[in-house]
């Protein structure tokens, strides 16, 4: 605790720029192997890796939530709400983007986690465990019973374009593998870049001593609350 407390002045002031190149150059890296694997693998498996790759990034929102010492059970929320509002936005809106559905998605999914985050803050262990559970179960029910969002049946998408260009019959799973990739590196990097701020240290800090990090002047509910609408993105 002591030692997470201590390193907050320095994350100030130490240059961190050095250390973000390096982890930028690293996720590149894992970028273009990916990539490169990808084109000489069979479509089985390029599927399977961007679905991995996908569901990755409700992971990576959990993870987030756990370096403050706190488990959610109701993180599929965010991310149904997520899918639903790209899916949507292409079939009502017309908007069929690769890059810009995940971008929407990920933005009314936080703006509709914003409200419950102050409430949330204010609940540790299995009560914060149980309150996201039934905010999530909530939702699947409204999902299932509301018609226009297909029930439980859902509803079929077309195939999205690229910087509004058309994406080729015959690599189409190849660019979206690409664009998951993309989008999970990007935020994986952010997320770092995150974690090894002074905010993501009070984060380790909050899950070490609350009370000490309140005598120390930070705000608990706050750091918790900011950490639960960027998990929804």
């Amino acid at each position: 605790m002591a030692a997470i407390l201590n390193s907050l002045p320095a994350a100030r002031s130490a240059p961190a720029l050095p250390t973000h190149r390096r982890t930028a150059a690293l996720g590149a890296l894992a970028f273009a192997v990916l990539a490169a694997v990808g084109f000489f693998s069979p479509k089985w498996l390029t599927f399977l890796i961007t679905m991995a790759a996908a569901n990755g990034l409700v992971s990576l929102g959990i993870v987030g939530l756990m370096r403050g010492g706190v488990v959610p059970f109701g993180q599929g929320m965010v991310f149904a709400i997520g899918g639903y509002t790209a899916a949507l936005m292409f079939n009502k809106l017309g908007f069929t983007d690769a890059l810009g559905l995940p971008l929407a998605g990920g933005l009314v999914a936080v703006l509709i986690a914003a409200p419950f985050a102050p409430l949330l803050s204010r609940y540790r262990g299995i009560f914060f465990a149980m309150l996201t559970l039934a905010l999530s179960m909530v939702t699947y029910g409204l999902l299932m019973k509301l018609e226009v969002l297909g029930g439980s049946d859902g509803f079929n998408l077309g195939r999205p374009t690229l910087l509004g260009q058309k994406l080729p019959d015959a690599r189409v799973g190849y660019i979206l593998y690409l664009v998951t990739l993309f989008v999970a590196t990007v935020m994986g990097l952010l997320a770092r870049v995150y974690f090894d701020s002074t905010r993501g240290l009070v984060t380790l800090a909050v899950r070490e001593n609350e009370l000490r990090v309140e005598y120390l002047g930070g705000s608990v509910r706050q750091a918790m609350a900011i950490n639960f609408v960027l998990a929804a993105f």
